[in-house]
This record gives structure tokens, C-alpha cells and sequence, in this order.
């Protein structure tokens, strides 16, 4: 393997005796290979889908939006792209002008690795994937801090994993060691703009406005408005706190529900999954479910005393949102206890509705559980570098900075598992009511929802 990479890059891929000096470095072949496929692996196999797939979803038959306009922001993103994309193919011009062109010198000349034709082009396609998701996001009214939260952090890896190679370079520079000018003034051109994308994305623009808007007496809902940043840190929620402090909040204080939160929204996705819990109990059980008529058996007596058996045929149509059969309790307490027996599973249609933030929870809460377990080996590792006077310096700042962000991601992950938890909490209790509503009522789902 590391041969290979030896001939990719055209040098050494890894040195350890590199970092067993007081100024550690790393090898060119590493920072040109690992530190530039890392933050790239994240947008395609990540980013992107994701990206793409929250994007896709926007517009719906019930909630039409249109495109947002052609923003300053929108805008500053877009060339800064452009920009980074012509970066790229000055670089690939570079090699192909050092390889084939007045460049060089003598001739003929040996070629360059392929790591300098690799690169260029990778960058190249990565800044047209994002030039499209960019014009998608605008063309489907997608806005706010939630989607593109994967972004800012392939900024902020790419920022990350750039200012290693930028280091070697200034040394090298510095020590006059460094050669191929032109190829250092378009690295440095690119670091300057994506540190100037990474700055970009930690604002949102705002979401297109549905077609029709329902009337509403409370504010625009922060959270539609707010970066990824807003969103991690709560930040959005900083001028209520103030204006709570300053005098007693007022009912044209608050504002209104995400779309994701409305009771017509929860009750709709609880309803459809329970309908299809009642379809998957029905085909269990062995009845055909239909929809127009039902047959039930029923006796008359005549005048002598004889009873006659006869079969009764009673309408019967689906309600606009699912619920419960109106039988008597011991379907109910079937349905809710877990399905036995072909039985609806109440339990079941919930975790269907609910599944994404579950999954989501599960994750922030197994990786803040795994980082409690770190914290003590960075806490050992921190204790043996001070009775060890022979150790470098810098690992001991690497330490630090390792157990601050260690204890800076448990407290975001921490605060994320709880956001979700009470917001499945809510959803689950506002659907429920609605739908217990609604069976006892037997109005439709319009009227649950109100």
C-alpha cells in the first residue's frame, strides 16, 4: 500500500522520524493524499446525498414553495465556487505546462506524479457539485442551518486538513528550500477562498415563503432563518431570552410552530402508519379489508317465537386520518400493547412515523457515550507528558486541544440527543390526542387538527 502511494505521489509517503523532532511535519505524499481525500470523501459520500435528499423533499402538493431570490449571500457562495474552480484548473494547467509546455525545461522531461493531475481534477468536480447543489437549494426554496450542516463541516475540515500543508509550505519558504512558485500562489489563492467559503457558510438564507401562507397571529418561527452554527448553539433563541428579561413575555411574543411540529403535519404521519398497522393486523388475521360495505349477522323473531338468522350488509368508509377500530377495549388494549396475535401495533406505527430522529438520538447518544471514555485516557496521557521531561512540547498542546474539543463535541452531541427526545415526545403526544380525538368524535382530520 505504501508503495503504491510512494508512486502516486512521486515521494515518501510516510516518515515517523518527522514528528520526533521539537517541530513536527508531516510528509507531502500525506498531506496531498489523506488530508485532501478526507474532507472530499465527506461531501460525496455524505454531504451530497443528504444534501440533496432534505432538498428533494421541500415542495409538496400541501405546502408549494417558491425559489428564493438572488441574494447577496446566494451570490457570494457562487463565486467564491467559480473562483475556486478556476484555482483548480490553473493548477492542472500548471503540471501539464511543466510536463508538456514552454515550462519544461529540459526537454524532454520526466512527467509528474499523478497525484498533481489527480487533485486538480478532484477539486475541480467537488466545486461543480457544489455549484449545482447550491442552484438546487435556491430552486427549491430550501433554507435555514439543518441541511446544510454537513456542509459547513466539509468547510471546516477542508479549512482544517489545508493549514497543515500551509505550515509546510511557509516553513519551506522560509528556510528557501521551496521551489515552483507559481504552484504555491495558486495554493495559497485556494486556502484563502475556502477559508472565505468556511465563513460563508456559517450564514443560512432564508426558505422561500409557501405560495399561501395560512394567517398568523404569532412571529416567523427563528429556527427557518438560523445557520447551522444558530442551530447547535441555541443562539436562535437569544431574543426571546433577552425580551423575557427585560419585561413579561406577551402571547405576540411567541412564535409560530415549525412545519415539522404542526398538529396537522404529526397527526397526518401517525395516521397513515397506523392505517397501514390496521391493513398489515387485517391481512394477518386473514379478513380482506375493503372499502364500501361489511356484512354482519343478525336475528329477528317472529310472531310465533321462531328466530331467523339474516346477513345485514352496513356501510362502511376509511376515515381521512387512521385510528383504532370502534370495537371494544380489548382491541384497543391489543393494538397498544404490541400487535399479538395480527393485531394493530400502536407501538409499531410509532416507530415507523419516528424512526430518522430515533436513529439520529441513538447515534449523538453512542458517540457522546464513547467520548465519556476517552476524556480519561487523554487525562492519562496528559499526566504521563508532565513526568516525562524527555516528551516534546507540542504533545502536550495537542493534548489540550484534544480533550477541549473532546469536551466541547459531548456537550453539543449531549444537547442534540435531548433536543430530539423531547421533540419525538411532543409529536408522539400532540398525534395521539389527535387521534384519540378524532375516534371519539368521528369527525375527520380537519377537525382533529384544529
Amino acid at each position: 500500500m505504501a508503495s503504491t502511494l510512494d508512486r502516486y505521489c512521486g515521494s515518501t509517503f510516510w516518515n515517523s522520524s518527522l514528528l520526533e523532532t521539537e517541530t513536527p511535519d508531516l510528509t507531502v505524499c500525506f498531506e496531498q493524499t489523506v488530508l485532501v481525500w478526507a474532507p472530499l470523501s465527506l461531501l460525496w459520500l455524505l454531504a451530497a446525498p443528504i444534501q440533496l435528499a432534505n432538498l428533494w423533499g421541500v415542495p409538496s402538493v400541501t405546502r408549494p414553495v417558491q425559489p428564493r431570490r438572488f441574494s447577496f449571500l446566494y451570490i457570494a457562495k457562487q463565486v467564491t465556487l467559480v473562483l475556486l474552480f478556476v484555482a483548480a484548473v490553473a493548477a492542472l494547467g500548471i503540471t501539464l505546462s511543466e510536463d508538456f509546455g514552454p515550462m519544461c525545461d529540459p526537454k524532454p522531461c520526466d512527467v509528474s506524479a499523478p497525484m498533481l493531475y489527480v487533485n486538480p481534477c478532484l477539486y475541480m468536480l467537488t466545486w461543480l457539485l457544489l455549484l449545482v447543489l447550491g442552484e438546487v437549494a435556491r430552486r427549491r426554496g430550501g433554507g435555514g442551518g439543518g441541511g446544510g450542516g454537513l456542509l459547513f463541516l466539509f468547510w471546516l475540515l477542508l479549512v482544517l486538513c489545508g493549514a497543515l500543508p500551509l505550515q509546510t509550505l511557509v516553513r519551506q519558504l522560509l528556510a528557501g528550500v521551496a521551489g515552483g512558485g507559481e504552484r504555491h500562489w495558486v495554493f495559497f489563492v485556494s486556502f484563502g477562498l475556502q477559508v472565505h467559503a468556511l465563513v460563508l457558510s456559517a450564514f443560512a438564507d432564508s426558505a422561500s415563503e409557501p405560495e399561501e401562507t395560512k394567517p398568523c397571529q404569532f412571529k416567523p418561527n427563528p429556527t427557518a432563518r438560523a445557520s447551522f452554527l444558530n442551530l447547535i448553539t441555541f443562539t436562535w433563541f437569544d431574543k426571546m431570552v433577552y425580551r423575557g428579561y427585560r419585561r413579561p413575555l406577551e402571547m405576540s411574543d411567541l412564535c409560530e410552530l415549525d412545519s415539522e411540529d404542526e398538529a396537522g403535519r404529526v397527526i397526518g404521519q401517525l395516521g397513515r402508519s397506523w392505517r397501514r398497522e390496521e391493513r398489515r393486523g387485517a391481512a394477518a388475521a386473514g379478513v380482506t379489508a375493503a372499502v364500501g360495505v361489511t356484512a354482519a349477522a343478525a336475528t329477528t323473531t317472529d310472531l310465533t317465537g321462531k328466530s331467523t338468522e339474516f346477513l345485514v350488509m352496513e356501510p362502511f368508509s376509511e376515515p381521512d386520518v387512521g385510528y383504532g377500530s370502534r370495537g371494544g377495549g380489548d382491541d384497543d388494549a391489543a393494538a397498544a400493547g404490541g400487535g399479538a396475535g395480527g393485531k394493530p401495533s400502536l407501538f409499531r406505527a410509532m416507530l415507523r412515523t419516528y424512526r430518522r430522529p430515533l436513529i439520529e438520538s441513538a447515534i449523538f447518544k453512542l458517540i457522546y457515550d464513547l467520548l465519556v471514555f476517552v476524556n480519561p485516557q487523554i487525562l492519562k496521557a496528559m499526566i504521563s507528558f508532565t513526568d516525562d521531561p524527555r516528551v516534546y512540547e507540542w504533545k502536550g498542546y495537542v493534548y489540550a486541544v484534544v480533550l477541549l474539543l473532546t469536551a466541547l463535541l459531548q456537550s453539543v452531541l449531549q444537547q442534540q440527543y435531548f433536543l430530539r427526545c423531547f421533540l419525538i415526545g411532543m409529536r408522539v403526544r400532540s398525534a395521539t390526542i389527535g387521534l384519540v380525538y378524532q375516534k371519539s368524535d368521528g369527525s375527520g382530520a380537519h377537525s382533529a387538527c384544529r
